[in-house]
């Protein structure tokens, strides 16, 4: 037998399994190769080193230039690739494994220039606390426009943090997470 007639009798074959393809099986084939594609895209194509904004000052360039962790490259968990699938994720588990959080805070609030406050919450993690060395690094969580400590993701950052040894400390926006708003959006200076 030439090298024709067994490439022939292979191709036959092949045909033949593929007739008992149904198209469950062609449509299960082509959801997986997608899956794999977009893994593939996101992991090796949209991650990549951090991009910071920020203002530059010296201690801002200090900042940036002695935290190892922005200089490493992003790679999302392979089944949370971007922020929608993340934000969706998370509001799931708070709907459907709704696990209330027994963080008790210190709340401080900050006076600002024009007469109004923000909120900053410290989370109270005596372990963590008692072993914070002078120095240590504290992470500072920024909630969403609505969001603040009651949020699934930032009780979830703050008992995460805190299990590595962390300090974390929550900023809330004017006037959220039950912060008193003093001033008016449109209070002419």
């Amino acid at each position: 037998m030439d090298l024709c007639q067994s490439f022939c009798s292979l191709f036959d074959f092949l045909l033949s399994a593929l007739s008992f393809l149904t198209r469950g099986h062609v449509l299960l084939a082509l959801f997986l190769a997608s899956l794999a594609l977009w893994y593939v895209y996101y992991r090796f194509v949209k991650s990549g080193p951090l991009t910071l904004t920020y203002s530059r000052s010296p201690l801002n360039d200090f900042i940036v230039s002695n935290a190892s962790e922005l200089r490493k490259v992003y790679t999302p968990t392979p089944y949370l690739l971007n922020g929608d699938l993340q934000t969706v994720f998370f509001e799931l588990k708070r709907k459907m494994i709704y696990c209330p959080f027994t963080i008790k805070y210190d709340r401080q609030l900050l006076k600002l220039k024009d007469g109004g406050q923000l909120s900053i919450d410290w989370p109270i993690f005596p372990e963590v606390d008692r072993n914070m060395k002078p120095g240590s690094l504290i992470i500072v969580i920024v909630s969403a426009m609505t969001g603040g400590r009651n949020d699934v993701y930032v009780n979830s950052l703050m008992e995460d943090a805190a299990k590595r040894g962390h300090k974390t400390v929550l900023v809330n926006h004017r006037g959220g997470s039950k912060t008193p708003l003093l001033v008016s959006l449109h209070r002419k200076p």
